[in-house]
């Protein structure tokens, strides 16, 4: 796992975590609006272009963010966000309690299991396209005009992937209601299209003090890409 680091490490560390298809490159439009944050962006196994890792599962991607925050000397954060698939590993290193973590953001989380015959097919199609990137770089996948900002990144990473990776973070999607969720640091982030919404019935519980803000006329994790400068005030002071 790599990190990119932006902003004076005297700063309030705010952690950031790509979603699928992306590394830690992607929240760069983020940097003016947070130049009074330290800004630490990891990149998963599987999606550095770099080398061959494998995506094992969000308890190992936590266990290897964890380990670099305690080598740097960081205890606090003044924000976690994780976007999709980044949620999960958002959400495992939140979930320990190792850290003093001011204000969580998980947006677009896909935290709703899907039965077998849905994941056989998820898979089946991920691995469809993943050949099909391979084959031709510059093939038309939809996400140009879904991520325009994103697209060549994604395209790439996609082709990069190792099947296991694919797999992985198949089996790795979904999570049961966790006490830890109730909490007022906890903001649940979703785009009004975004069928990741629907998680939110199963984990938000009468009384929880967590909040759902939902982004009118966006998908799934688009609203930071129009919007950073708002983004940033969420992750700033919520």
């Amino acid at each position: 796992m790599e990190f990119i680091t932006c902003g004076s490490c005297k700063n309030p560390a705010v952690l950031l975590i790509h979603p699928a298809k992306c590394d830690g490159s992607c929240f760069e439009g983020l940097y003016p609006y947070l130049q009074d944050c330290y800004l630490i962006c990891p990149t998963l196994d599987g999606h550095n272009l770099a080398d061959n890792s494998v995506y094992e599962s969000r308890s190992k991607e936590a266990d290897l963010i964890s380990e670099y925050l305690k080598t740097q000397g960081i205890s606090s954060l003044q924000a976690v966000a994780g976007l999709s698939m980044g949620a999960l590993a958002a959400f495992e290193l939140f979930r320990r309690k190792e850290f003093e973590v001011k204000r969580l953001v998980l947006d677009g989380a896909p935290f709703q299991r899907m039965n077998p015959l849905l994941k056989f097919l998820f898979v089946k199609s991920q691995i469809a396209i993943t050949e099909k990137c391979r084959k031709n770089p510059h093939a038309k996948l939809g996400v140009e005009s879904l991520y325009p900002q994103l697209a060549p990144m994604m395209k790439k990473i996609t082709a990069h992937y190792d099947i296991a990776s694919i797999k992985n973070m198949t089996d790795d999607i979904g999570i049961e209601h966790d006490p830890c969720l109730d909490s007022e640091n906890v903001i649940f982030l979703y785009g009004e299209k975004d069928p990741c919404r629907y998680s939110i019935s199963k984990l938000k519980k009468k009384g929880s003090r967590c909040r759902v803000l939902t982004q009118r006329g966006f998908g799934h994790v688009q609203w930071i890409l129009s919007n950073p400068e708002d983004y940033a005030s969420l992750l700033r002071s919520g």
